[in-house]
């Protein structure tokens, strides 16, 4: 399937812009059966993996411990 060839080098491309490509390629398709193929042949991006969740506490002790770190080098 042609969606696939297209799908397949370009990972992060979602139905939209591969719709736009075959629009370029003068195929008659519109948004709707190409995110029906699309989600069919399973190429559906994957959602990214959220940020960790840092606590104030932890940033604190950070900056703390490099201050430390660094303070003795300005001093001499």
């Amino acid at each position: 399937m042609r969606i696939c060839k297209i799908a397949t080098p370009r990972v992060r491309y979602d139905y939209g812009r591969i719709q736009t490509l075959l629009c370029r390629e003068d195929w008659e398709i519109d948004h709707k059966q190409v995110y029906r193929l699309y989600k069919e042949e399973g190429l559906l991006l994957r959602n990214k993996r959220p940020k960790p969740i840092v606590s104030a506490a932890t940033v604190k002790k950070q900056k703390a411990q490099h201050c430390s770190m660094n303070c003795g080098l300005w001093a001499s």
